[in-house]
């Protein structure tokens, strides 16, 4: 049977955001263990007051905000720029909001869940082979790799709100090593400044990556890393 449609419907059509809102429905590729884990750290999932539900990504690299979105098939939805007044010496950063129910919930499904920060226990339920590309994403939004000049050397840091997801990390990691501390009321790290456990894990991290699965800045800064622990492990065997 024919319906008629109003010019309103029309409209709406022509103007509707397009995306993949099945994109988080089975972790079964790479990329989107990666995009899982970065949502794990920089995303935010919410339920509104009139029952819609929304996803946001927001990080201070317009360009990985960019990937995120053409991952999402969103290519059409704007990137907007956020100033954070509130605090002191804020960088500027990018955020990009999906209204899409769908993605919402598959991603709730998988443990990113509104207010996630201090509700997480362990890595969601994804398929082994994806893990560390989920740890990589998680990384790029809520880790480090630091150099100390002053003594020459190398930090790996990874930080979260809940001790047990970063416990989780760490032994998936398989560091010994690694410590786990509180850095503020609300917060906890993992480090480790042991070289050889460093070069381990971001080699594992970054071996099955592509520019589209991590963020430029800090694969510099792995690559940085790699350099300068060839150099002392060489000088070492001499």
């Amino acid at each position: 049977m024919d319906r008629e449609v109003s010019l309103s419907d029309v409209k709406i059509r022509k103007h509707r955001l397009h995306r993949n809102s099945n994109y988080f429905e089975n972790i079964d590729k790479r990329d989107k263990a990666y995009w899982l884990g970065v949502m794990y750290s920089d995303g935010c999932v919410c339920r509104r007051e009139n029952g819609s539900y929304s996803i946001s990504l927001e990080m201070t690299d317009e360009e990985h905000i960019k990937k995120f979105r053409d991952a999402i098939g969103a290519a059409n939805h704007k990137i907007l720029t956020v100033h954070h007044k509130n605090f002191n010496n804020a960088k500027l950063s990018y955020a990009i909001h999906i209204y899409d129910k769908k993605m919402a919930m598959d991603l709730i499904k998988l443990g990113c869940v509104p207010r996630k920060s201090c509700c997480l226990s362990s890595i969601p339920n994804i398929p082994n082979d994806f893990v560390y590309d989920f740890i990589r994403g998680f990384l790029d939004g809520d880790g480090c790799i630091c150099y100390n000049r002053t003594s020459d050397s190398y930090v790996f840091k990874l930080i979260g709100a809940s001790p047990l997801f970063l416990k989780d990390i760490m032994r998936v990691l398989e560091i010994d090593r690694l410590s786990l501390n509180k850095c503020t009321e609300t917060s906890y790290q993992v480090t480790s400044g042991k070289r050889n456990d460093i070069y381990r894990v971001l080699t594992k991290l970054y071996e099955n990556s592509d520019y589209t699965t991590r963020l430029d800045r800090k694969y510099n800064k792995y690559q940085e890393f790699v350099n300068w622990y060839n150099q002392r492990t060489i000088g070492k065997e001499r």
